[in-house]
């Protein structure tokens, strides 16, 4: 079930990514809001897998934005939905 509460979202950067993450660990089967900044789309650096389902290897943001969730311009709330191994 999504933690959708203003106080638990978390903000991260165009470079986060799940796996390595401390705000992740621990986390499955289940949904984490973060707020994501603006201009990632262009961050070439931050490598993105997947079209519709992304690796946990992938650039959050640049996910998110490259598959239209949210705008580059403005950056946006979004949830990572975290599954079981």
């Amino acid at each position: 079930m999504p933690n959708d509460s203003p106080s638990q979202m978390k903000p991260i950067n165009c470079k986060d990514k799940v796996v390595a993450n401390p705000l992740f660990d621990g986390v499955l089967d289940s949904s984490i809001k973060v707020l994501c900044p603006k201009g990632c789309a262009e961050q070439a650096q931050f490598p993105v897998y997947g079209k519709t389902s992304f690796s946990s290897k992938s650039s959050i943001c640049r996910a998110a934005v490259l598959s239209g969730i949210i705008k580059d311009d403005t950056g946006g709330e979004i949830f990572v939905n975290i599954g079981k191994p």
